[in-house]
C-alpha cells in the first residue's frame, strides 16, 4: 500500500511538472526568440549570417532603420551561433508584429524549443518568409485580387502581352502602372491557356507584387477566382510561391529572360524595356535613399539570405549533427540507407539530405515546415486559421 501511494505521488509529481514552464527558459516578451545558428560551411561568418537575416527580415517589411538589427541582437557569448533576436526593435508595421507574435507562441511551444532552448534559425525563416500564408500575413496581403488592385490601382495601366515565357507555360499578359512614388508601382501577371490574343481567353492565375515602404517588393500568388492561393500550380506555369518569386526579382521589377515577339494592337517589346527600365531607376534612386542595415547597391548580399533556408532544408551531415547536438558519425548511423544528393546551385555545400527526412528521424518532435521554399507543395503551416 506504501508503494502504490509512492507510485502515485510520483506520477502526479511528473505530471505536474510537465505542465510547468521549463525553469531554464526565461519568461520572454512576445516579439523575443532564441535562435541558433548553424554555419551551413566553415568560410560562412557571423557576420554573412547577419547579413542574411537583415535581407530576409526586409522582404517581410521591417525598416530595419541602420543599427537596429545589432540592437534587436543579443548573443550568449562573443563567438556563439546562440542569440536572441527582438523583432518589436527592426521596424515592423505594428500589424506585422501583431502576426509575427502569433507565429513566435507556436515556435515557443515546441518541443525543440523547450529541449535545445531555442529554434533553428533556418526553421524561423522557413515558417515566417517562406511559408506563403505567413508571408501573406505578416506583409498584410489583401485576401483577393479585388482588394489587391483597388488598394493600387491609382493611375494609367499599361498592357503588355508575353508570347515566350519562362514562367508561364502558355501565353502571359502584364498589367502594370508605374509612378515617380514607388508606393504607386503595381504589377500583375496573367496566366492564360492559349492564344492571347483572342478576345475573352481564359485566366487560370495572377501573380503580382508592388513596392512596401523600405524598398522591397511584396509579392502574392491569386488563383483562378482571384483568391490567395499559397503557390501557382504547377502544371500551368514555373511561377511557384511567393519566395520563389524573390529568387528573380530580388534586384529588378520586371525582367524578360526570353525576347517576346510583337502583335499589332499592344505595346511593343522596345517600348516595354524602356518603361521598366524607368521603373527600376526610379526603384534604384528610392532604395539608395534608404538609410538601412541593408545596402541595396550590394546586389550579391541577399545570397547570404539563400544560404541560411538552402543549408536548413538540405542540410549536410555537419549541420545537423550540430542542430541535433550528435557527433557526426551518429548523424552518418542514423541516415545509413538514405540518399543524398548535391545542390545544383551551390555544390559547395556537399552531401546533403532532404528536411522532411531529416525531421522524421530527429531525437525530438519539431514544428512542420513547407516542403519546399519555392515550390508548390502539400506541407504549407497556416497559424492563423
Amino acid at each position: 500500500m506504501k508503494l502504490k501511494k509512492l507510485v502515485v505521488v510520483f506520477l502526479l509529481s511528473a505530471l505536474a511538472s510537465g505542465c510547468r514552464h521549463d525553469p531554464s527558459l526565461p519568461e520572454e516578451q512576445p516579439g523575443k526568440i532564441r535562435l541558433r545558428w548553424i554555419p551551413a560551411f566553415d568560410e560562412q561568418r557571423r557576420a554573412d549570417m547577419e547579413t542574411g537575416l537583415a535581407w530576409s527580415l526586409s522582404y517581410l517589411g521591417a525598416l530595419l532603420p541602420e543599427g537596429s538589427l545589432a540592437a534587436a541582437i543579443r548573443y550568449e557569448g562573443s563567438d556563439s551561433t546562440r542569440f536572441e533576436l527582438d523583432l518589436g526593435n527592426v521596424g515592423f508595421s505594428e500589424a506585422a508584429y501583431s502576426s509575427i507574435t502569433t507565429i513566435l507562441r507556436r515556435m515557443k511551444a515546441s518541443e525543440e524549443y523547450r529541449q535545445r532552448g531555442a529554434i533553428s534559425l533556418g526553421r524561423f525563416l522557413m515558417l515566417t518568409l517562406h511559408s506563403s500564408w505567413h508571408y501573406y500575413e505578416i506583409t498584410g496581403m489583401p485576401e483577393s485580387l479585388e482588394a489587391f488592385w483597388a488598394e493600387n490601382q491609382v493611375g494609367n495601366i499599361f498592357l503588355f502581352p508575353v508570347l515566350q515565357s519562362t514562367v508561364g507555360l502558355e501565353h502571359r499578359f502584364l498589367k502594370f502602372q508605374i509612378s515617380e512614388d514607388p508606393g504607386r508601382m503595381s504589377f500583375l501577371a496573367e496566366d492564360t491557356d492559349g492564344d492571347i490574343a483572342t478576345p475573352g481567353y481564359p485566366v487560370h492565375g495572377y501573380e503580382v507584387f508592388d513596392v512596401m515602404p523600405n524598398g522591397q517588393l511584396r509579392f502574392a500568388i491569386y488563383d483562378a477566382a482571384g483568391q490567395l492561393a499559397p503557390a501557382a500550380p504547377a502544371n500551368r506555369t514555373r511561377a511557384g510561391k511567393p519566395s520563389k518569386c524573390l529568387w528573380c526579382h530580388e534586384s529588378k521589377v520586371q525582367p524578360l529572360f526570353a525576347p517576346s515577339p510583337d502583335i499589332d494592337g499592344f505595346m511593343t517589346a522596345q517600348d516595354f524595356y524602356l518603361l521598366t527600365d524607368s521603373a527600376n531607376q526610379i526603384l534604384d534612386w528610392y532604395r539608395s535613399r534608404q538609410r538601412a542595415d541593408i545596402q541595396f547597391s550590394r546586389r550579391q548580399d541577399h545570397t547570404q539570405s539563400e544560404f541560411l533556408y538552402i543549408s536548413f532544408m538540405e542540410p549536410s551531415v555537419r549541420v545537423v549533427a550540430r542542430e541535433w547536438g550528435w557527433n557526426e558519425e551518429e548523424v552518418e548511423a542514423r541516415f545509413q540507407g538514405f540518399p543524398s544528393h548535391v545542390h545544383g546551385e551551390f555544390p559547395q555545400l556537399g552531401a546533403l539530405y532532404h528536411r522532411r527526412r531529416v525531421d522524421s528521424l530527429g531525437p525530438y518532435q519539431t514544428l512542420r515546415v513547407p516542403d519546399s521554399a519555392r515550390e508548390p507543395n502539400a506541407g504549407e503551416p497556416d497559424f492563423f486559421r
